[in-house]
Formats: structure tokens, sequence, C-alpha cells
């Protein structure tokens, strides 16, 4: 999964060279983004509390190879198209039309770990059946959270754009 999003988030600051050129499309864009933001956020808030569907204690299931795992992760992540909205919403929100190569390259590459260690740790963590249980407990609050924050990245950019005029924005 963190190698699709890898490479979504190339083909972002790919794509950023063009939208600089254009600062009405990067401010639709940009526009765009935040409301995805607050629409995906809201759906989160608004989760219901539900059981974790887990097997508990399925230690003798057959794994698929590394190569495998790779490729389905891969597919998993360049088959939904949220990734690129998503980091595309967050490379206008929080970088703005005058960054570097670099700071997009160091966010980018800091994006990805992030993924990797989050992915890396998930794996690792939900075959303990304690903390299948503990998620399944958790899972509704953490949800809400996340919501609560991309709701709050989203009302950042609509706010900023509400109430300073693009010009001053996109020099």
């Amino acid at each position: 999964r963190a190698a699709g999003n890898a490479l979504y988030i190339l083909l972002v600051i790919i794509g950023w060279s063009a939208l600089r050129q254009f600062t009405w499309l990067f401010t639709l864009i940009e526009l765009c983004g935040a409301l995805y933001l607050l629409w995906i956020g809201s759906h989160l808030i608004r989760s219901r509390q539900q059981a974790l569907a887990l097997a508990l204690n399925e230690t003798h299931q057959r794994f698929p190879s590394l190569q495998k795992q790779i490729l389905l992760g891969l597919g998993s992540a360049l088959l939904n198209p949220k990734n690129a909205l998503f980091y595309l919403a967050l490379m206008t929100a929080l970088l703005g039309p005058d960054v570097t190569l670099l700071q997009q390259a160091t966010c980018g590459v800091w994006m990805v770990m992030v993924v990797l260690a989050w992915d890396l740790a998930l794996v690792s963590l939900m075959g303990l059946s304690a903390v299948q249980q503990k998620l399944s407990r958790s899972l509704w609050w953490i949800e809400r959270t996340a919501g609560v924050v991309l709701m709050g990245f989203g009302g950042w950019v609509l706010w900023r754009f509400l109430h300073i005029p693009p010009a001053c924005l996109y020099p």
C-alpha cells in the first residue's frame, strides 16, 4: 500500500508544476480538496459503533508470498482514487503554491514513511487478540477523531480562502 501511495504522491508533485502556472485552477483544486476533506471527515464523525469482523487466533492460516502481498497492497492503493485526491488536498492545503521541489519531496517522503510505518504497525499488532479486542472497542472514537482532524484541515483552507483574498495567497 505504501508503494501505491508513493506513486500517487509522485504524480501529485509532478502535476504540481502545471497547477502553479494556473492560479485559478490551483484555487479550484484547493477548494475541492477542502470540501473533500470536510466530506470525508463528516462521514467519519457520523460513523456508528460496530463490531470488528476479525478472525481471532487464526494462526495456522496460509500466508501469501511477499511478492503477492506487495502486489495486493499496490493494487489496493492504486485502485483507490481517494488516495490521489487526499494527497493532492493535503499538498495544496498545507504547502501552498510557492513550495519548492525539495519541500515537496521531503513532504512526499515523510507521507510515504508514515503510511509504511502505519501499515507495518497494523500488520504487527492485528494478530494479537488483545489488540483486536481493544480496537473493536476503540475504533468508533478513532474514526471520530480522524474525522475532526480532517474537517479541521478542510475548514482551515476554507477559512483562509474566505478571509484572505486569493491574490494575497498566490502572488
